[in-house]
């Protein structure tokens, strides 16, 4: 059930080679960003845009570019020098040759290792037909040399593929996009619908939206994000992105895996997602509807979460984050909140399982983590660790609740559970399967055999419902008299929300600290 086009796994698997792009989409908010505020919440306003012939200064006032083309505001996709009119096909191909070509795009100053083009505000949509070409001539912009690429803002500038062909092809260059949207991409077998990268990419104020690849709907290679909106993509593996880098202070939204894994982010290298949300994204019967994480057939992929919201996702199991682990990968989730995601099968909020149930694999960790409202068709709501050979899950300081098909269902014994909150679950058990207590966790029935130094079960924690209670994430509150405050451990110097411990005798138990 879970085998895939051949085509798709062989060239996910390709992802670490040299071949691959450095992505580093720093800053991709844009118009109309859905970026979180330090309470998580949407912000809702429209990124900076640029104005016409912005100085290219870095914040040293050092000159950033050499040679600056300005782009002919909504000029037609045409190679025309004698027309007046400077296309964007035309500004790249002038800069991918280092020479004026088309002498309407001239440049203000001489060509050199940092040029830039600037776009205006308008609409450019790619209108000459011609997949599959790789010197700028037909299809998607081939950036064949180091560039910088400033729209006036991507509520402003939009550059549309038109369904002819994928939007930029980049090859092995430091390329830097930003304030722009980027969307109408589509290429059914290649990878990137919106960008196909090898080279080091900066994307930055931009929307990725609406493009369609055979694998990274929106951006295929090793990503960094920032500020970035990239939603509604669709591909086979990793519709809004397949590859790995990191994710910071972005919103990753609405995307499609439709045959593979990896809704929203198929990540197959070191990937770090940090203060952003990862919402309603779906793999059609895969894994990871969030994030999936490769370690199957050699991947390497290390995924890192820290202060980040996963939340009404949803794939075949792993509905929020999804991950295939070996000696090389590791999942690492901290400060984060996992709510409203659903698996058809297991594993509603997290699932997962070795690539052979008897092999060596990383210990994959969970702190100071809300886990909550999350279902299961099948078993784990909450969190599904299936453990091979070695390795495990440590649940540190979390708190899981209120979801259905159970709280935690482990393996093997491979499940290591302190200071942590099992409790109140919509249906199903607090836990299931052998579980190992570290001491100092609370569950409100008796399946977690919670007997160590500390432990509590079958008592009610009198948490109060999911909630903005401070820091970028949401976290359920303990209510006064509450059994377990100032029981716990001190092992973490912080709550999930950032608030120091303890705030009383010792340390709550638990993802969040009252006070």
């Amino acid at each position: 059930m879970w085998a895939l086009p051949s085509y798709d796994r062989l060239s996910i698997r390709l992802l670490p080679v040299a071949f691959v792009a450095i992505i580093a989409l720093s800053a991709c908010g844009g118009g109309g960003s859905d970026s979180q505020t330090s309470s998580g919440q949407s912000t809702g306003e429209a990124a900076p845009s640029v104005a016409a012939n912005a100085p290219d200064v870095t914040s040293s006032g050092q000159s950033t570019n050499d040679a600056t083309i300005n782009v002919t505001a909504n000029a037609p996709d045409v190679l025309d020098g004698a027309d007046g009119k400077c296309s964007l096909r035309e500004a790249i191909t002038n800069i991918n040759n280092r020479a004026t070509t088309y002498a309407d795009c001239a440049p203000t100053r001489a060509y050199g290792t940092n040029d830039k083009i600037f776009i205006p505000a308008g609409t450019y949509t790619t209108t000459i037909a011609g997949a599959k070409e790789d010197m700028n001539a037909t299809g998607d912009y081939d950036i064949l040399k180091s560039v910088v690429i400033v729209g006036a803002g991507a509520g402003s500038t939009t550059i549309n593929g038109g369904g002819l062909d994928r939007v930029f092809d980049i090859a092995a260059n430091d390329v830097s996009i930003s304030d722009v949207t980027i969307t109408g991409g589509k290429t059914s077998r290649g990878n990137g619908g919106g960008i196909d990268n090898k080279g080091t990419l900066t994307v930055t104020n931009s929307i990725i939206r609406a493009n369609t690849g055979g694998n990274g709907g929106g951006i295929y290679g090793r990503v960094t994000v920032t500020d970035c909106i990239i939603s509604d993509n669709t591909a086979s593996n990793g519709g809004g992105i397949a590859g790995s880098g990191s994710v910071t202070k972005s919103t990753i939204s609405g995307n499609t895996a439709t045959a593979g894994e990896g809704g929203g982010i198929f990540n197959n290298g070191t990937l770090t997602v940090t203060n952003s949300t990862l919402s309603g994204n779906n793999t059609v019967w895969g894994i990871g509807g969030g994030v999936y994480n490769e370690g199957s057939m050699g991947g390497q992929g290390r995924l890192t979460v820290t202060n980040s919201i996963f939340s009404g996702n949803t794939a075949g199991r792993g509905g929020g984050i999804g991950g295939i682990s070996n000696p090389f990968t590791k999942v690492a989730v901290t400060d984060s909140t996992i709510s409203g995601n659903t698996a058809k099968r297991d594993g509603g909020g997290i699932w997962l399982k070795p690539y052979l149930v008897v092999a060596e694999e990383a210990i994959d960790t969970i702190t100071n983590c809300t886990i909550s409202g999350n279902t299961a068709g099948g078993d784990g709501g909450g969190i599904y660790k299936m453990s091979g050979g070695g390795g495990g899950l440590t649940v540190t300081n979390s708190t899981i609740s209120g979801n259905t098909g159970g709280g935690v269902y482990s393996t093997k014994r491979k499940a290591t559970l302190s200071n942590t909150i099992v409790a109140n679950q919509t249906s199903g058990a607090d836990c299931s399967g052998p579980i190992n207590s570290s001491g100092y966790n609370l569950s409100s029935d008796a399946s977690c055999g919670f007997t160590g130094t500390g432990d509590k079960q079958s008592v009610n924690p009198l948490l109060v419902a999911l909630a903005n209670n401070g820091g970028p994430t949401l976290t359920m509150a303990l209510l006064a008299g509450s059994p377990a405050i100032d029981t716990g451990s001190c092992v973490n110097a912080t709550d999930q929300r950032g608030n120091a411990r303890p705030n009383g005798a010792t340390c709550d138990i638990g993802a969040f600290e009252y006070r």
